[in-house]
């Protein structure tokens, strides 16, 4: 009878291992299919990075492209940049009874001459360049005739 109770008890033990082998392949094969479900997502994150970094690299390159475009704008435009527009000032000295050609909107020879003339009819430093000090006084012939 022992011997029995030792089969039994035998055959229970090798029963019990075999489940728990079998629930241990459970759950390596639950752990196998998390890890392939965390690496699928950090592959999406990663993509998700680059696809990041190439949308700051080109605006990066358009800030720059920009900040390049306004610097020679800015440059362009620096002899009237506390002034008035070009065709303003071409006005205004058309106003005050001075030839300066065709309104163009153009900083051409004869703009720049009659600059010359205006600004030493008017005892300033005569320069051609409309400055602050010019065009405080050329201003004032932007919306009225005198000549």
């Amino acid at each position: 009878m022992r011997g029995k109770i030792f089969i039994i008890a035998g055959m229970l033990g090798l029963a019990g291992c075999a489940t728990a082998h079998k629930n241990s392949d459970m759950e390596m094969q639950s752990l196998r299919t998390h890890v392939s479900e965390l690496e699928s997502q950090l592959q999406q994150k990663d993509n998700q990075v680059i696809a990041l970094q190439e949308a700051l690299d080109t605006e990066s390159k358009e800030r720059t492209s920009l900040a390049t475009q306004l610097s020679t704008l800015t440059e362009k435009y620096k002899s009237v940049s506390h002034t008035g527009s070009v065709k303003q000032i071409q006005i205004a000295l058309q106003n005050a009874g001075y030839d300066m050609g065709k309104i163009d909107g153009v900083m051409g020879g004869k703009t720049r001459s009659a600059v010359r003339d205006f600004q030493k009819a008017n005892s300033l430093k005569v320069t051609g360049k409309v400055d602050k000090e010019t065009w405080l006084l050329l201003r004032q012939y932007l919306h009225k005739k005198v000549k």
